[in-house]
């Protein structure tokens, strides 16, 4: 009786898309960036050094953890494209800006108060604009200064299976 009790936990973890029933994968997302949007402004349009201030790239991730399994966050590569989706700046030749970072999400704890389709929610900031973007924006022929922002996270769950979150930010240029 026992055997057949275990074996459809199993079958009804597989079935649910759960690789194991008795140590699930973290159920999580990338919920929205705050602000999908980076402008890029100088705040004195005669002098390009006094105007440079990485706030202006500030960037806040919101990710959704939705049930008891917590997420560590390692690792964050940003690709950076012009409007046609060609890459662009000098970190095009190494696939792109890695950095490591080191990120707990905490586990959902309580479902009590939570509604459906919710979770426990945490927020981090980085920055993404740096000199070569802000040159890469300056340098760019036409009235539209624009680059779309390509960020994946990298990481790993406390039950050890790997996570890879994606999402995108567009990041335009203003006075220059």
């Amino acid at each position: 009786m026992a055997r057949r009790a275990v074996l459809f936990l199993i079958l009804a973890g597989l079935a649910t898309g759960c690789r194991n029933p008795f140590s699930p994968q973290a159920d999580i997302e990338l919920s929205d960036f705050l602000g999908n949007e980076i402008s890029v402004k100088r705040t004195t349009p005669s002098s390009r050094d006094a105007s440079f201030y990485f706030n202006n790239g500030l960037v806040q991730p919101l990710f959704v953890v939705k049930n008891k399994v917590g997420v560590i966050i390692n690792k964050v590569n940003i690709v950076y494209t012009d409007l046609a989706g060609n890459p662009v700046t000098t970190y095009r030749t190494t696939g792109g800006k890695t950095f490591r970072v080191l990120w707990r999400i905490p586990p959902r704890f309580s479902f009590a108060t939570l509604g459906e389709g919710e979770g426990a929610t945490s927020v981090f900031q980085f920055t993404v604009l740096d000199s070569n973007v802000y040159t890469e924006l300056e340098t760019q022929v036409g009235s539209t200064k624009a680059l779309l922002v390509h960020i994946t996270f990298y990481g790993e769950d406390d039950n050890g299976y790997d996570v890879k979150l994606t999402g995108d930010l567009t990041m335009k240029g203003y006075d220059f």
